[in-house]
């Protein structure tokens, strides 16, 4: 992906390195996992659950189908270089195709209706003023970001006997803003480098937080919780 020019407005080696790869790895096993009824309909909320986010951070759809190609291109080759037999290969293509097509098919549902809800939101603020739209959401970031906060809060007062698993802070609204838009809205990185480097922290922290809370090691959990909440004060700050 990388190899396409447009594409490294939205990635970069790192984030590839660090999170894409990972995820990418994730949902291509997840693809070609044969599943019981019952996992279906979490798969299909899941490819669903990935069209909105593409369409909520506005990565062009010619991009993730360009994903796609390449994805079938890296399959076919690893298919015609195994010792399947001609017959068992191209049936593994056929299913290979048709799953990576299905999963396609409900991303782009969702991107299409998630992409229209959000430029129907964008324009009716930016009649008003662009500046006023970017303050408006900026504070809407803000809320969804402490938001995310009291959700883990909540959580881990609920859960004190329980393995914990919270969502990343990367996956909130705030932390897929500052990955993947805000360095095409400002001109100066500074303040979105100091951003992205307590994001981090934070994130650092969950897992801290998420390690000792299933240790029950409750004076360092302690000490990691309030950690946290001073990084995210400073974050939104």
């Amino acid at each position: 992906m990388l190899n396409h020019h447009q594409a490294r407005i939205y990635l970069n080696a790192d984030e590839v390195e660090n999170r894409f790869k990972a995820s990418m790895v994730f949902r291509i096993e997840a693809l070609f996992t044969e599943k019981s009824v019952g996992q279906i309909e979490p798969f299909i909320a899941t490819q669903l659950k990935v069209g909105h986010v593409h369409a909520h951070i506005n990565i062009p759809m010619a991009f993730v189908d360009y994903g796609s190609r390449l994805i079938k291109q890296e399959i076919s080759t690893l298919l015609f270089n195994s010792a399947l037999s001609k017959e068992d290969m191209g049936r593994a293509l056929i299913l290979a195709n048709s799953l990576i097509d299905l999963s396609m098919g409900l991303i782009n549902e969702t991107y299409v209706s998630g992409l229209l809800e959000h430029e129907r939101n964008a324009q009716s603020l930016r009649i008003h003023s662009s500046s006023a739209y970017l303050a408006y959401e900026c504070e809407q970031l803000r809320s969804s970001l402490f938001d995310w906060f009291r959700k883990l809060l909540t959580t881990l007062s609920q859960s004190k006997s329980t393995p914990l698993q919270i969502m990343d802070i990367f996956q909130t609204d705030f932390g897929l803003w500052v990955t993947h838009r805000a360095r095409l809205i400002f001109t100066s990185h500074t303040e979105i480098d100091k951003i992205e480097h307590l994001i981090q922290h934070a994130q650092n922290f969950v897992d801290k937080v998420i390690e000792y809370h299933n240790k029950q090691a409750w004076n360092q959990y302690a000490e990691k919780v309030e950690e946290l909440s001073e990084t995210v004060s400073e974050a939104v700050w």
